[in-house]
């Protein structure tokens, strides 16, 4: 049986009064599902089980490029990726340092490239033309 997560794609192309936005869906998911691995310092496994019970954010989102725009300002993306993990565990807090702090951002962004890197992830949404 298939599940939603088969659904997520890459290269989605949306047009826009500014150009495209390419959304890649399963790199967003995938660097979500990373990210809670290393924020809430949890295995892979019940990071994709966090990742699976916030289905209906995935499976509702609506691809408009006003949708997108404002999903793409979430940057970075671990207070989303741990805000999914403290639904289920209120009591739990990062083991990384917030990206607020000069130190917490350079780390997220070291973070953030390697876990592209590392499972070949695509930029979440790669805008073309727009200024």
């Amino acid at each position: 049986m298939a599940s939603w997560k088969d659904k997520l794609e890459d290269d989605i192309v949306l047009t826009g009064p500014g150009g495209r936005i390419i959304v890649n869906f399963r790199s967003y998911y995938e660097l979500l599902k990373w990210l809670i691995t290393e924020y809430a310092g949890v295995t892979e496994p019940e990071a994709d089980a966090c990742m699976e019970r916030r289905f209906d954010y995935f499976d509702n989102f609506d691809l408009t490029v006003t949708r997108v725009t404002l999903e793409s300002h979430s940057w970075p993306y671990c207070d989303l990726a741990m805000g999914f993990y403290l639904i289920d565990h209120p009591e739990a807090s990062a083991i990384k340092p917030s990206p607020d702090t000069q130190n917490g951002i350079k780390l997220y962004m070291e973070i953030e490239n390697r876990i592209m890197r590392e499972h070949a992830l695509k930029d979440p949404f790669d805008y073309e033309g727009w200024e």
